[in-house]
């Protein structure tokens, strides 16, 4: 019996993960939970179900064309396939790096050569042809404020959601399945410390980084995690350079790195 994740029997069935995910909760497909609360679906189920539609064929593996490598950028701008001598001296090759723009903000002084870097990363060929996806964020904060400068700041790379409750937090982990949640600290501190705990106990987030904002003012009433402090606001850019530094790169393989990471991550983010 083989087993699927949503994205996998999505991708077979020409279907979003959200259609797979109501299939299961509809009874139409058979699943089962990992111990960190992801689905597994029985291949077997799934076919079933298309072939009763009369839906799109689910292909066999050995039917798909194999996937085109994984392209780097010194392959990218390669002449004729061959390296060119000024990328053999960049940092980018030599370590092997797997995206150029993650290394972006390093100097030449750091190894990094830059040698395609005419305009900015978002003008690059490269960059819009390996961007990875938004990472999806979910807030919890009752701040206008916050909420209206992370939207009008935020240059693409997360896909936000908000919410100021913890019932609507509880449903959008499982609805949005965010890969980073933010808890404004700033929320009354009964409630900021009944929230943390539920996080810290759903097995749902059991690869997700979560960061908790703060300011002086609010240094006794925080909840008693494990911090990281960020010594600048709250922004797209600060929540950016705090998951880099945590180690969640903010390339589309984002889900491995933090699945990788301990289940509850918390940093310290001033407002």
């Amino acid at each position: 019996m083989q087993l699927l994740s949503t994205g996998q029997a999505a991708k077979l069935c020409s279907v979003t993960p959200d259609a797979v995910l109501k299939w299961i909760k509809a009874g139409k497909v058979r699943a089962q939970r990992t111990a960190g609360g992801h689905y597994r679906i029985q291949r077997e189920s799934l076919e079933t179900l298309l072939g009763d539609k009369g839906e799109l064929r689910v292909e066999r593996p050995s039917e798909r064309a194999a996937s085109p490598p994984s392209r780097f950028c010194w392959e990218f701008y390669s002449q004729d396939g061959a390296l060119r001598a000024d990328c053999q001296q960049c940092l980018v090759y030599r370590s092997r790096a797997l995206r150029c723009f993650e290394m972006s903000h390093l100097g030449e002084a750091d190894g990094y050569k830059g040698t395609f870097c005419e305009t900015s990363c978002d003008r690059c060929s490269y960059f819009r042809s390996f961007r990875p996806a938004p990472i999806r964020v979910l807030v919890v904060t009752n701040s206008e404020t916050v909420e209206r400068s992370l939207r009008q700041s935020d240059d693409g790379w997360f896909d936000f959601r908000f919410t100021g409750c913890e019932y609507d937090c509880s449903a959008l982990v499982g609805s949005f399945r965010p890969e980073c949640i933010v808890v404004d600290c700033a929320l009354p501190p009964d409630q900021c410390q009944a929230l943390c705990r539920h996080l810290s106990a759903d097995p749902r987030v059991s690869g997700t980084t979560i960061l908790l904002t703060t300011s002086p003012e609010q240094e006794g009433v925080r909840p008693r995690f494990g911090f990281a402090e960020l010594g600048e606001p709250l922004s797209v850019q600060s929540l950016r350079r705090r998951l880099e530094e945590l180690g969640a790169a903010t390339e589309r393989s984002l889900s491995g790195a933090l699945a990788a990471r301990p289940r509850l991550e918390c940093a310290l983010l001033p407002l």
